[in-house]
């Protein structure tokens, strides 16, 4: 009888309502997480390729690039890669879908909690490094070049119609 009413208590207990609760909704969202996914590295690669461009242009005018969008540009790069290797886990997929005559499994409770956490946690990231992607600037000048650069000749090589000319004129 103790052992009866003692998991009763625990059954009942408000801790473990919440936690499954959170393990329920994990559980039932897994649709819609990997739907949220998709948007938000879609929203991710197109800021990812904006902001990119503008690097590349800055590079073309030997600009610098601050360290933080060199650093937010392979963090978004990572995630991009972590969504692609999401995607390719396609047996477990199939084995996380509810629908039985498409797949020809029955859903996996383990998979399906599994892949709706994974593709909370890229999402959330995803959507964490759209926001910090607003930078005030992506670049900064890094200064004149240094005089012996300006006057050096290292890779000048001169052309024979040149050193005709010159030998021409040192002959006069």
């Amino acid at each position: 009888m103790d052992r009866l009413i003692g998991c009763h208590q625990f059954l009942t207990s408000p801790h473990l309502k919440e936690w499954l609760k959170k393990q329920g909704i994990n559980f039932l969202l897994y649709g819609v997480r990997v739907d949220e996914l998709k948007v938000a590295v879609q929203k991710l690669e197109k800021k990812s390729d904006v902001i990119q461009r503008t690097v590349n242009e800055e590079l073309r005018h030997d600009r610098e690039i601050h360290d933080e969008v060199k650093e937010w540009i392979k963090k978004a790069n990572e995630l991009i890669s972590d969504y692609e290797d999401f995607n390719k886990e396609e047996f477990d997929h199939k084995c996380a879908v509810v629908d039985l005559f498409v797949s020809g499994y029955l859903p996996k409770p383990g998979i399906r909690y599994r892949r709706s956490r994974k593709a909370y946690d890229i999402t959330k990231k995803a959507n964490e490094s759209v926001e910090k992607s607003k930078f005030e600037s992506f670049s900064y000048w890094s200064g004149p070049p240094s005089m012996a650069a300006f006057f050096s000749n290292v890779g000048y090589k001169a052309i024979n119609r040149e050193k005709a000319k010159r030998k021409k004129l040192w002959k006069n």
